[in-house]
């Protein structure tokens, strides 16, 4: 069980990293890291990740499953590059698969009157989300109390 958000993993990484263009293995270890825990355990979607590090989604795509692999493996260079991270925001990464679709999602347009967008806009960067990720969420805390 996580017992931290993405928002502190977020500041984390800006404060003690930064995001930067940068092709050394110690930054690059330590953002794929942080982009794995952001992209399976809190849901962020690659685009919204690539907007966040300042990559192309592709960067993402493959980064998102290169820790999994490392830790799997041993590589003890991960190990050390991430081992204050890795501290600091313990995860236990799903194993990846390609073969296998992940659950398919679907997109809805929704229109917004500018306040209504203006709002969720605030609400967002209240908690250092993407807009998208924002609404996502307070759909998803509505129909869980739908169901019940």
């Amino acid at each position: 069980m996580v017992t931290y958000n993405a928002v502190e993993v977020i500041k984390y990484f800006k404060e003690k990293i930064g995001i930067k263009k940068s092709r050394k293995q110690d930054y690059i270890d330590q953002r794929n890291y942080v982009i794995a825990i952001l992209y399976y355990e809190f849901k962020y979607i690659e685009e919204e990740l690539a907007e966040l590090f300042k990559v192309d989604r592709s960067t993402i795509n493959h980064a998102k499953d290169l820790p999994y692999d490392h830790i799997k493996y041993s590589n003890e260079k991960f190990l050390n590059h991430t081992l204050e991270i890795r501290e600091a925001f313990p995860y236990t990464l799903p194993e990846h698969n390609r073969d296998i679709a992940p659950e398919r999602t679907y997109a809805v347009t929704v229109q917004l009157s500018k306040e209504d967008r203006e709002i969720i806009s605030i609400y967002a960067s209240a908690r250092s989300q993407h807009i998208q990720n924002a609404l996502r969420d307070i759909v998803k805390e509505k129909i869980t109390q739908l169901k019940k």
